[in-house]
C-alpha cells in the first residue's frame, strides 16, 4: 500500500509539473460557462454591439445624404418626409435600447432613399 501511495504522489507531481491539472481545470471551466450561459451572454453582447455599431454607421451615412437631397415633385416630398420619419424612429428605438427596431428603421430609410433616387423622385 505504501508503494501505491508513493506512486500516486509521484504521478501527481508529474501532472502538476506538466500543467495537466490546469488544462483539465480550464476545460471544466469552459463547460461550466456553456452550462450556465456565461459564454452565450458574451456572444449576445457582441451581437448587440455589432448591431448598434451598424445602425450608427448607416444612420450617419444617410444623414450626410439628407443634407444634399432634394425632392423633384410632391411625391418626392412625401418620400423625403418618410425617410426623415424613419431616421427619427431609429433614434427613438436606439434610445430605448431596442436595437433590432432601430436597425430596421434605418434600413427602411435607406430603402426609401434608394427607391426615390432610382425613380427620379429625389435628386
Amino acid at each position: 500500500m505504501a508503494k501505491k501511495l508513493k506512486m500516486s504522489e509521484h504521478m501527481a507531481n508529474n501532472i502538476r509539473k506538466r500543467g495537466i491539472v490546469s488544462a483539465i481545470g480550464s476545460k471544466r471551466e469552459n463547460q461550466r460557462k456553456r452550462v450556465y450561459g456565461i459564454e452565450k451572454e458574451s456572444r449576445e453582447t457582441s451581437i448587440e454591439n455589432q448591431l448598434a455599431n451598424e445602425t450608427q454607421k448607416w444612420k450617419k451615412r444617410i444623414k450626410i445624404k439628407m443634407k444634399t437631397v432634394k425632392f423633384a415633385d410632391e411625391q418626392g416630398k412625401e418620400f423625403l418626409d418618410n425617410i426623415k420619419a424613419y431616421i427619427n424612429d431609429s433614434d427613438y428605438f436606439l434610445g430605448k435600447k431596442d436595437l433590432v427596431r432601430a436597425f430596421e428603421a434605418i434600413i427602411w430609410a435607406w430603402s426609401l432613399y434608394e427607391t426615390g433616387k432610382r425613380a427620379g423622385l429625389l435628386v
